[in-house]
């Protein structure tokens, strides 16, 4: 972990929604593309210098990708049956089963269904999380992993995997395609809080339980979000080069606790939905993954049950059919996926 006498970390955001982190350097803005960005920003994690943390573990997390295009648009990581992934209720909200690819790499599958939470509230992002059924068994060379149970999540270091935007702190996550290399990284943060604490922060949106809620730091207090706005109480550093946020194209991503998914990556904001945050997100008018943000997850271990009766084929659990594409706006020239119902500026 960072303290204050250690030199400013500048560090990157990568796909998976991480970000990583370098030595500080210049602020310079992040090409304005033009589009409008959603208080919860559909994300995934990136680190400091991009390169550094492309990984070939956790080989089974899955990147979503469309079947026509191809492209990146979310993540899922495979569960212990081998049959199903688990992933963000809105990565698959009003998609069919066919618009997508599972691309692991060498080895790509294709889904039979979904189940999304049945009180899944996209408005607000709520109970945010969903699990894909695929057509055949992954190989088992591919990694399967069981959940978080426990509920001490909040002050433990994760590790976030994905396959999102990279940029760097001070600079925030890019929107261009040149952004996208579609590789998957690995970074780390730490739980600070429950992400129920946040309420308040962004007019008319609640959160809801089930959720976990951390921020991007880079050494210096003043842009510590949690210790600014809560109170030292909440202040931390952060892990210095090991440092990562989620970023967009990160949603769905696991963030693991002792090899276990723990959280899946949901969304987050900066100052230009709260102005408790424009001393502290280094680039207050967009929400880009910068130093100073928030990021919320879907916590796990508060979904265990509603999990366990998916894997265990509970007919009592109700879920939705998928509808066609109506409520999902493609942004990036269609490659990337965010929430369209959010309070445009």
């Amino acid at each position: 972990m960072t303290d204050a006498r250690m030199p400013p970390v500048r560090c990157a955001i990568a796909f998976l929604g991480l970000l990583t982190c370098l030595g500080s350097g210049s602020q310079a803005a992040a090409a304005n593309l033009n589009l409008k960005t959603s208080p919860v920003q559909r994300r995934i994690a990136t680190v400091s210098h991009p390169d550094d943390y492309i990984t070939s573990v956790f080989n089974g997390v899955a990147r979503l990708a469309g079947q026509e295009s191809n492209r990146h648009s979310c993540a899922g990581s495979l569960l212990k049956t081998g049959l199903h992934l688990l992933t963000a209720g809105h990565c698959v909200f009003e998609f069919k089963p066919q618009d997508f690819v599972l691309d692991f790499g060498e080895i790509k599958l294709s889904a039979a269904q979904f189940f999304i939470h049945p009180e899944y509230e996209h408005s607000i992002v709520a109970n945010d999380i969903a699990i894909i059924e695929l057509i055949t068994k992954a190989p088992q060379q591919l990694t399967r992993y069981d959940i978080y149970r426990d509920n001490n999540e909040i002050g433990k270091v994760f590790n976030l995997v994905g396959y999102g935007a990279f940029g760097t702190g001070d600079r925030g996550a890019g929107l261009s395609l040149a952004d996208f290399d579609y590789q998957k990284r690995l970074g780390k943060n730490t739980y600070d809080a429950s992400g129920e604490l946040l309420n308040g922060l962004i007019p008319d949106f609640p959160i809801l339980p089930g959720t976990l809620a951390y921020d991007f730091d880079n050494g210096r207090p003043e842009n510590d979000a949690f210790g600014v706005v809560f109170g030292s109480q909440y202040a931390n550093l952060g892990l210095g080069l090991k440092e990562v946020n989620s970023a967009l194209g990160d949603s769905g991503s696991p963030n693991f606790i002792d090899g276990l998914i723990a959280g899946i990556t949901s969304y987050g904001f900066g100052a230009n939905y709260s102005d408790r945050l424009l001393s502290t997100d280094l680039t207050p008018t967009r929400t880009d993954s910068s130093f100073g943000e928030f990021s919320v997850d879907t916590r796990v271990s508060f979904y265990a049950r509603w999990i366990d009766s998916v894997l265990q084929n509970n007919n009592s659990v109700s879920i939705p059919e998928p509808s066609p594409l109506t409520g999902l706006a493609i942004v990036s020239a269609g490659f990337l996926l965010k929430r369209n119902k959010y309070r445009h500026d």
